[in-house]
């Protein structure tokens, strides 16, 4: 009896683990046509990276922070340099629609040479580097590590010390294990995102009506 409700149970828990994945999958289908690739693709040292490349002048190139993608910048900033500057945006390694190989490392360093190396395939020169949060610190990496590369730095809410802990808005995602990060990105992480952005969506919305009904009755 025991023996068949476990049965059961994991059955059950293969189902719902199943269903997470598939719905991860179908949500990522759904976001790419949504958002399908802007740019262009090269290839360095085994990293399969998204960038763009705009405008003429002196070259900038931006790097996004944490969670991010060079969306992050076309959004406004792209529009107002092209017009004046040769502008490149690329997703990081493993952001957006880059690709890093699974065995690469992910760390400041090994990123900061892998765009070292995207600038060299461009044959950038000495770009002005524009790097946003996490970006900032990929920037200054780069310019300590590849000097000859960089002809100066703009940061914007760089990271620039470690921290002594992880910062609270951050807690969630500060999982040491690769496989359960893994696991929980292709299971819980798209349904709890979801879910949250819907709760933050009709938050705002009761506020707004708050807002307004306290306005009127002022009037």
């Amino acid at each position: 009896m025991i023996a068949w409700i476990l049965g059961v149970v994991v059955a059950v828990a293969g189902f719902v683990l199943a269903g997470l994945v598939l719905f991860a999958a179908w949500t990522a289908r759904q976001v790419e046509k949504q958002v399908p690739p802007r740019g262009r693709f090269i290839d360095v040292d085994g990293a399969h990276i998204h960038y763009l490349d705009e405008g003429t002048g002196p070259t900038v190139l931006l790097v996004h922070g944490l969670a991010g993608q060079m969306r992050n910048f076309t959004h406004s900033l792209l529009g107002k340099l092209r017009h004046d500057f040769r502008v490149v945006i690329l997703d990081r390694p493993g952001s957006g629609y880059s690709r890093r190989p699974a065995e690469a490392a992910a760390t400041i360093s090994a990123q900061a040479r892998i765009i070292s190396r995207f600038c060299q395939e461009l044959k950038l020169g000495r770009p002005l580097i524009v790097g946003h949060s996490l970006g900032g610190a990929i920037a200054l990496a780069l310019a300590l590590n590849h000097p000859e590369q960089v002809a100066g730095l703009a940061l914007l809410a760089p990271v620039t010390h470690r921290p002594d802990r992880v910062p609270p808005p951050f807690d969630g995602i500060a999982i040491a294990s690769p496989l359960l990060r893994r696991l929980i990105a292709w299971t819980l992480a798209t349904p709890l995102s979801t879910a949250s952005g819907r709760w933050r969506r009709c938050s705002v919305r009761s506020q707004l009506r708050a807002i307004s009904l306290s306005g009127a009755a002022d009037y």
